[in-house]
């Protein structure tokens, strides 16, 4: 299981300067330690971008290289942000509210739904295709919604990157 935490349950839950980030088995050990005024600044940039991109999410913190990412998390959107990001970044909302900024456009623009359904289009492609004669290839590839599926996985896998 990834080791993250919600921002939201950390601010609820540590009124300190310090919120320990305990792994999430028994043997209760710190990752972390983030700074809480930090957290709260970070949270409410977050919350702004949010609310100006029209974006529903969740924030998350992890151990980890300097790094952000956005997708689905816990089956809702979610962006996370490492704590050596937090480090490089420091006390900078500039720095924060671009980083959150370019997640949340991930979510918005739904980056990692076209890049299951290019994955998933070129899958079916494949498992189609494979092990079929030629005659059967030639077949598919002249039938014009097999066609338009490879083209959509091309079209979707491009844009993506």
């Amino acid at each position: 299981m990834p080791h993250y935490w919600e921002v939201d349950y950390l601010l609820r839950n540590h009124n300190g300067d310090v919120a320990p980030l305990y792994s999430q088995k028994q043997s209760r050990k710190v990752h972390a330690y983030i700074n809480v005024k930090k957290l709260r600044m970070i949270d409410r940039i977050f919350r702004q971008m949010e609310s100006k991109s029209g974006v529903r999410a969740e924030l998350y913190i992890e151990p980890g290289k300097v790094n952000a990412s956005a997708g689905n998390i816990n089956n809702s959107n979610g962006v996370i942000l490492t704590t050596e990001m937090l480090e490089l970044v420091g006390y900078s909302e500039a720095q924060y509210a671009a980083v959150i900024g370019h997640e949340l456009a991930h979510i918005k623009l739904k980056h990692g739904m076209k890049r299951r359904v290019a994955a998933l289009g070129e899958y079916l492609v494949e498992r189609k295709l494979r092990g079929q004669s030629f005659g059967e290839r030639l077949a598919v590839s002249c039938n014009p919604p097999a066609q338009r599926l490879v083209v959509f996985a091309h079209k979707l896998r491009e844009e993506s990157l």
